[in-house]
């Protein structure tokens, strides 16, 4: 039996927690040489853990409020839960429920936002069964927390690990692998060498000669054989699963093939219709709506654009107006039309706010999601009051703004130039100076917003006496103020030699560079979020193009592409960027600096030291362009 769950209101609660503690004695233990200990030592499911935390030595050891999240693994997605912290003298002590399913329990300990993950490394604790032995499953749940969750739970990623606490989890336990197919194969195909294929293609061959095979099996047999384009094996797996679910992933991915066969916008309207009606339940209905939008920002039909969200109101939502609207204030383009989707995203993104009525994820915890949502409320608010500027509209932009700050803050330098741009157009020098220069000294600001600084302080003091001094303080102020926020990215460690070719053909090695400061982006034509980066790396790459002492590299990395070099030289032609591409066809330089997903951003200094490390893209070119331009700086 697991010990009881207890009510943690009030000090009796907390004495009782003590108590337990004391009657347990021995039977504590703890996570692997770290800041957390619990008890039951072998916990089984259902069982509630008593959790301890002592902070000294972590970057929470002066808090004065935690929170601990759980993440609960078993077969489905982690299940995240938030528990309060109790103190008693030096430590910190709450308890965790877990469920009869649960495997594994990943926990991370919060003070607004700073966490504590284990120095990296998290902080896991494995369940058991009556024998005490660790449960089948356990260790793969684990191998899937450190090569796929670990953006979620704040650690690092280690994918060799993950790789052999599979196999080691199947070979004691092979009736779990079906459970972890999707999360395995992945690993083997991203992260393995030369013989990936070969590997996972054994791996498949063996899969479908077992009998009575799941229809998740047969999905990822289908996947994988479309994938490796082995056309009669994936219409063999496709014939099965039609018969056994004839609604079910096969047919719907046939189906979405024919959409991008049709070729006019009406026609696929007419057909993405009829695929609602043929499958109305269907989860891909959000990629598949961004897949017609892009089409038409593709052809600036934006009135179809509108017309379309509005057919679907009840499968989009106020984001899907919100991007629209975004990208026509990025492309200056029928702003009229542009205020009124943003006016019906606003709307939206209000009454998702209040109500929450789009599905929480497991893996976010009430809390974390109550903030995506006032994010998405804020950035459609921001959108807005972008467009009222365009369109002349100073004061209702002022009050959008003011509005957006409640739920951006002034983290977010492109809502920062809105806002000093509608300060200004409203007049009032005295409240607009101090602002913005306030909001240029945080590090948050945008190359604009010194021009729009200098015309505040011209127009409030009648001249240029003391501008120049003024600016450079306030710049210094900002670069501090980068570096002491982007600390934890901070590190001192040898980078990784590699030696690649470029789009030329011409070898790069990085032990030529020495001397150099470089950075490294590690990126894929198919990734998004490295593809948004690009414009503010081309501002760092027109930054430093004259400085001999800084170098570039945009390491090409994760492509399923035949031809790869053709296919990153036909991107970067496309787009018209100024980058040194490197080909890391065999995907062995991505692997050597152990890069968890692109894109991932490193800078190595004169020493050949990996001195910083960003992971992923904030959204904002600006303050991408500031963080690197402040460590490139400081490193010289």
């Amino acid at each position: 039996m697991g010990i009881v769950d207890l009510d943690l209101d009030g000090r009796s609660s907390l004495l009782i927690l003590l108590l337990i503690f004391l009657l347990l004695g021995n039977s504590c233990a703890k996570v692997e040489d770290a800041a957390i200990s619990y008890a039951p030592r072998e916990p089984r499911p259902g069982d509630t853990l008593m959790i301890r935390y002592d902070p000294e030595g972590t970057d929470l050891s002066k808090a004065s409020e935690l929170e601990l999240i759980a993440y609960l693994f078993s077969n489905e997605l982690p299940e995240a839960k938030s528990f309060p912290l109790k103190k008693s003298g030096r430590e910190w002590i709450t308890t965790i429920p877990t469920e009869k399913s649960t495997l594994l329990v990943a926990i991370k300990v919060i003070a607004g936002q700073t966490i504590d993950s284990g120095k990296g490394r998290g902080y896991f604790i494995k369940l058991y069964d009556q024998e005490g032995n660790v449960l089948p499953g356990s260790e793969a749940s684990l191998a899937d927390a450190i090569s796929y969750w670990n953006g979620i739970l704040g650690i690092d990623a280690d994918f060799e690990r993950a790789l052999a606490l599979f196999e080691e989890d199947f070979k004691s336990h092979p009736e779990i692998k079906k459970d972890y197919l999707v999360s395995y194969f992945n690993l083997i195909y991203t992260r393995t060498e030369d013989s990936k294929k070969l590997r996972l293609n054994k791996e498949l061959e063996e899969l479908e000669a077992k009998p009575d095979l799941t229809l998740k099996e047969l999905d990822t047999l289908h996947f994988w054989y479309t994938f490796f384009h082995k056309t009669d094996a994936a219409e063999r797996i496709g014939r099965i699963l039609t018969k056994r679910d004839p609604k079910g992933r096969a047919v719907q991915y046939e189906r979405f093939l024919q959409l991008d066969s049709i070729k006019d916008l009406d026609g696929k309207f007419r057909y993405m219709a009829e695929i609602k009606k043929e499958f109305p339940k269907n989860p891909r209905m959000g990629g598949l709506h961004s897949y017609i939008l892009d089409l038409c920002l593709k052809h600036k039909e934006y009135a179809k654009a509108k017309e379309y969200l509005d057919d679907n109101a009840d499968t989009v939502n106020g984001r899907d107006y919100a991007d629209l609207a975004s990208n026509m204030l990025k492309m200056n383009t029928d702003l009229k039309l542009a205020e009124e989707i943003i006016a019906k995203g606003v709307d939206l993104a209000r009454h998702e706010n209040l109500d929450r009525r789009t599905l929480k994820p497991a893996y976010l915890t009430e809390k974390e999601w109550g903030e995506r949502r006032e994010k998405d409320l804020g950035g459609s608010l921001k959108t807005y009051g972008g467009i009222l500027l365009k369109r002349g509209q100073e004061g209702r932009a002022l009050r959008v703004l003011e509005e957006a700050s409640l739920f951006i803050g002034d983290g977010d330098p492109e809502f920062n130039e809105f806002y000093a741009e509608a300060m200004l157009g409203n007049g009032d020098m005295k409240e607009a100076l101090p602002k913005i220069g306030s909001l240029i000294a945080s590090g948050n600001s945008t190359p604009r917003m010194k021009d729009l600084f200098k015309a505040a302080y011209i127009k409030s003091t009648g001249s240029e006496i003391g501008l120049a001094d003024h600016l450079k303080k306030l710049e210094d102020l900002s670069t501090d103020r980068i570096l002491a926020e982007i600390k934890g990215k901070l590190t001192d460690m040898p980078a990784p030699e590699f030696s690649l070719e470029d789009l030329e053909g011409q070898k790069v090695s990085l032990s030529r560079l020495r001397g150099k400061i470089v950075i490294l982006d590690f990126w894929a034509t198919w990734c998004g979020p490295c593809k948004e980066s690009f414009p503010g790396m081309r501002l760092l790459v027109e930054r430093y193009g004259d400085d001999p002492d800084v170098q570039f590299l945009f390491i090409d990395s994760l492509e399923t592409a035949q031809d790869k070099k053709k296919n990153a030289s036909d991107f970067m032609a496309k787009n018209g960027y100024p980058f040194h591409v490197l080909l890391d066809v065999e995907d062995n330089a991505i692997r050597a600096y152990k890069v968890s997903g692109v894109p991932t951003k490193f800078v190595i200094d004169k020493n050949g030291s990996i001195r910083y490390k960003s992971e992923g893209y904030e959204g904002n070119i600006y303050k991408l362009f500031d963080e690197m331009r402040a460590v490139i700086e400081s490193i010289r």
